[in-house]
């Protein structure tokens, strides 16, 4: 399974400080020091390797600009057995 990121400019060092408060509370336990965080806003999932490659490659070709406010979060549960699903209550963040 592939994940399509779109990766901020902006925001970028706000999302990392998020990320590290997330993980000094309940989720501590959690926190994979093997994998290096990219901050980022999934937009898309695929099983189809080259398909998700052509996706985030038509994304990354093109010329947009996205601007969103984050104010809210959930947690999600990925499993192959199961669809992704939300666990936990959501974080207001504004």
């Amino acid at each position: 399974r592939a994940h399509i990121f779109l990766v901020p400019v902006e925001g970028f060092g706000q999302m990392v400080r998020l990320h590290d408060r997330l993980y000094r509370g309940k989720l501590a336990a959690e926190l994979r020091l093997d994998i290096p965080f990219v901050p980022h806003v999934t937009v898309g999932a695929d099983v189809d390797l080259p398909n998700a490659k052509t996706i985030s490659d038509n994304i990354n070709s093109s010329n947009f600009e996205i601007q969103f406010y984050l104010n809210e979060l959930f947690v999600v549960e990925i499993s192959e057995q199961n669809a992704d699903r939300r666990i936990g209550a959501s974080i207001s963040l504004g």
